[in-house]
């Protein structure tokens, strides 16, 4: 009995063994599913399809971006809007009877609006703002509002935020799914189209856009309008706060999650109750450290715009400072072969930019020439240029390569998608 036994061990770990090699195998072997951008009507449709195969998290693939550390940040985003797509699902396991109220809801305000060009519901109602209407509340079962101080504007803004949370938590894309019968693009150009519902702009005035880019079709947020272009990132750190902002609200997106799975609430209305700490909370934080960032970049741009006028004036042998009696403006022209001119236009930023942010702000108006120069070369010795003398250049091939090299070191990857 005792060999037995043995036999029957060995044959039992060895089966379990097999079976995680085999569980390891399939996983390893799932492929990444992949969604259509032939065309503008093929990415909206693949849109949908995310949604319906809770994938929301490539929802952010279908979004144009202009640089890679914008790509990167749509990674954040991306995980962000899977986590909203997982607690919503919470919410669905955890109270049916709640959502489906808020989703009939929903569907009966969508249908009142219809024609009078609201934006949609969902996720999209985080960009609009709530209309005033008599029950906030609703959706919840044994839910009421609290009766009194309904004319102070802070309970009413309270109640308009937990009405719209408890929507957007709870069907975050059931305005996509309802109405993807509904949507459709139009060709504006050759490589630009606007998405339309029932043959009307979506979200006007602003509409939503799309562009064809190296065979594909995306998305266009509208970053480039005012005021929002003043304070859309423009470098690579400012992109990296604005992902950071995501991963704070998918952390607080996992935290309610996990309060719904354990219990923690018992409805959805004391779910959206707390939502707004939740997230009011690391956002006005990080709104104080992107503001900081704003000044930063205003000036860096102002030293930058400096240093451009005072290198023209080196250029044309301009010397404002140091100039005897009877010199003459311009008399000594300068040239910089390509490959050097490009290293200092690329390298130039990063540095003042430092500088700023260590409040050793450059007056490149103010330096003389032999002060401009150094500066300059030091600059380009600190970044691997070597000992580069503005005076004496090196060859334009020597610069241009060592520029090459530079410029793949400092490469920004993007994260992978699954």
């Amino acid at each position: 009995m005792t060999r037995i036994h043995r036999i029957r061990a060995i044959w039992g770990r060895a089966v379990a063994v097999l079976g995680c090699v085999c569980l390891v195998s399939l996983g390893a072997c799932e492929k990444r599913v992949e969604y259509s951008q032939a065309t503008a009507d093929d990415a909206l449709q693949s849109a949908i399809r995310m949604v319906k195969d809770r994938r929301a998290a490539r929802l952010a693939d279908l979004v144009y971006a202009e640089s890679p550390d914008m790509r990167a940040m749509l990674g954040r985003m991306g995980d962000l809007l899977g986590s909203v797509q997982g607690l919503a699902a919470a919410i669905q396991e955890r109270f049916p009877k709640d959502v489906e109220a808020l989703k009939q809801r929903a569907i009966a305000e969508a249908a009142n609006a219809s024609n009078a060009g609201a934006a949609p519901g969902g996720l999209f109602a985080m960009f609009q703002r709530p209309r005033r209407s008599g029950g906030a509340g609703g959706g919840s079962e044994g839910g009421g509002e609290a009766e009194g101080g309904g004319g102070e504007r802070g309970d009413d803004g309270q109640r308009l935020f937990e009405a719209t949370a408890q929507s957007v938590l709870a069907d975050p894309y059931g305005w996509i799914e309802r109405n993807a019968a509904r949507l459709s693009t139009v060709g504006v150009s050759d490589d630009l189209a606007a998405v339309l519902l029932d043959g009307k702009p979506i979200l006007p005035p602003l509409g939503v856009t799309m562009r064809l880019e190296a065979g594909k079709w995306y998305v266009v947020l509208p970053l480039n309008l005012p005021p929002v272009n003043q304070y859309v990132p423009r470098r690579q750190r400012e992109w990296q706060m604005l992902g950071l902002l995501m991963k704070a609200w998918q952390n607080a997106i996992i935290e309610m999650t996990s309060e719904v799975n354990s219990g923690k609430v018992a409805s959805i209305e004391e779910l959206a109750s707390g939502a707004g700490e939740k997230l009011f909370i690391p956002t006005g934080i990080w709104f104080v450290g992107y503001a900081r960032e704003m000044d930063v970049r205003r000036r860096t741009e102002d030293t930058l715009r400096q240093f451009g006028e005072r290198r023209k004036k080196w250029l044309a042998g301009e010397f404002p400072i140091e100039r005897s009696a009877g010199a003459r403006s311009g008399s000594t022209p300068r040239a910089l072969p390509k490959g050097v001119s490009e290293a200092i236009d690329a390298i130039a930023p990063e540095k003042i930019e430092s500088l700023v942010r260590t409040n050793q702000r450059p007056r490149p108006a103010d330096m003389s020439d032999p002060d401009f120069q150094s500066l300059v070369e030091g600059w380009l010795k600190d970044e691997g240029f070597g000992e580069v003398s503005l005076l004496a250049p090196p060859p334009d091939a020597d610069a241009a390569a060592a520029l090459e090299q530079w410029r793949k070191a400092r490469a920004v990857v993007p994260r992978p998608r699954k």
